[in-house]
């Protein structure tokens, strides 16, 4: 028996007002979560998708390779965000706590023309009575007063945020260096990304191995690889700070090396805690040339390490570039120094997981109950009459036995 169209309905609206419940509830809690985890992706992201036209047009017009079409208009993009950066924290900081700083005065001086502004409109307006000029006067003045006193409360919020955004620099840098990198990968792969968004097509592979061996696997392979990164990079901060402070002539070379190369093992720390103190230390005696050392130095290994270790990591690791940036971020994000250890592991992790093929349930069971909702809340149609079958072929009927007629059986039988 067809459904009725009222309950049909009930349904219908029923699903529609839980569907617009669960979205409030995912744009309430679950996108500031994702925004907090991978923002610098997201943004990349969308600047990857403008930087796609004039990176096609570098390839096809001057027949640039695909990573130099992408460098190039990746790199003008750095600049140019850098040069905003670098005015906002010389230019625009100082001069916004210079204007917050005298917004008393300005607020008052403001609010004493706006007064002086109402008299004199007040002064032509001959057919108003005393009563009422002094009801508008005393109205405007504390609307003036209130307005006032929320202008000084935002200044203060103003000058808070100014307060938390200059504390907020080193995460500024932190955060920009993870927004540059990435952007660069997902420039490179965006095609291969965009498969991989709603309307790409991708390839699922197939699943082979036990799930459960499978991701114990990937996570032990995933902690020796990410390890053996960090002893890479400690390798190679000893090698070349002993070499730096030997060409230079320093007495201790090589215990400045050592420590600092087993501070790079451990995450978050890395040489610049040696060489940054060293640096601050070396100002405060007087010594400029040593601090200079020092802070060159740092900086050409982290620009180094920058540039090379998303590509390590994913050679270590089996993750693509941008794959372990991703996995870096979150988990620092999420669990500091311990979170930047485990976070590539656990990316490594979902990684073998959904390219294994053992989440392809989801989508599936998605679409199944979508199109039985489809054809219970669609219209009712009438089952279509079965064709007509061809009529089959009679067994051809045997010969019935013959019958004696009456006449012959009512027959005399002639005797000799």
């Amino acid at each position: 028996m067809p459904m009725r169209e009222e309950r049909k309905a009930l349904e219908r609206l029923a699903a529609f007002v839980a569907g617009l419940v669960v979205l409030l509830l995912v744009i309430r809690f679950l996108v500031p979560v994702v925004w907090q985890y991978f923002s610098p992706f997201i943004v990349a992201l969308a600047i990857a998708a403008v930087l796609q036209r004039p990176i096609r047009l570098l390839e096809k017009k001057v027949h640039l390779k695909h990573s130099a079409a992408v460098m190039v208009p990746v790199l003008l993009t750095v600049l140019v965000l850098l040069a905003v950066f670098a005015w906002f924290l010389s230019y625009g900081i100082t001069q916004m706590i210079a204007l917050l700083n005298n917004a008393g005065p300005l607020i008052s001086d403001g609010m004493s023309r706006l007064r002086a502004a109402i008299s004199s409109m007040l002064q032509t307006m001959e057919s108003f009575t005393d009563h009422d000029v002094a009801w508008i006067q005393q109205t405007s003045n504390n609307a003036i007063s209130w307005l006032t006193e929320q202008t000084t409360g935002l200044v203060s919020w103003a000058l808070g945020q100014v307060g938390s955004l200059a504390s907020g620099i080193p995460f500024s840098l932190v955060y920009a260096n993870f927004l540059f990198l990435s952007l660069y990968f997902v420039s490179k792969e965006y095609d291969r990304i965009r498969a991989h968004l709603p309307g790409g097509k991708k390839e699922h592979p197939s699943q082979s191995a036990s799930a459960a061996n499978v991701v114990t696997d990937s996570a032990v392979s995933g902690l020796i690889g990410f390890l053996r990164v960090q002893l890479i990079y400690a390798v190679e901060v000893m090698i070349v700070s002993e070499i730096f402070w030997q060409a230079l002539g320093y007495q201790y070379a090589a215990v400045a090396a050592i420590a600092a190369g087993i501070l790079e093992f451990i995450p978050l720390f890395g040489c610049g805690v040696l060489y940054i103190v060293w640096a601050v230390i070396a100002l405060l005696v007087g010594d400029v040339a040593s601090a200079l050392q020092a802070l060159g130095l740092y900086l050409g290994l982290l620009l180094i390490r920058r540039l090379t270790e998303p590509k390590i990591m994913s050679q270590s690791m089996g993750l693509s570039p941008l794959l372990s940036l991703v996995g870096m971020f979150a988990g620092m994000q999420l669990g500091g120094i311990f979170g930047l250890i485990g976070g590539p592991v656990v990316m490594t992790v979902i990684v073998v997981i959904v390219r294994g093929g053992y989440l392809s349930f989801i989508p599936r069971d998605i679409r199944t109950l979508s199109e039985w909702l489809r054809r219970r809340w669609g219209p009712n149609q009438e089952t279509p009459p079965e064709p007509p079958q061809p009529p089959l072929e009679k067994a051809e009927e045997a010969p019935a036995a013959e019958t004696p007629s009456p006449e012959e059986e009512a027959a005399p039988v002639s005797k000799d």
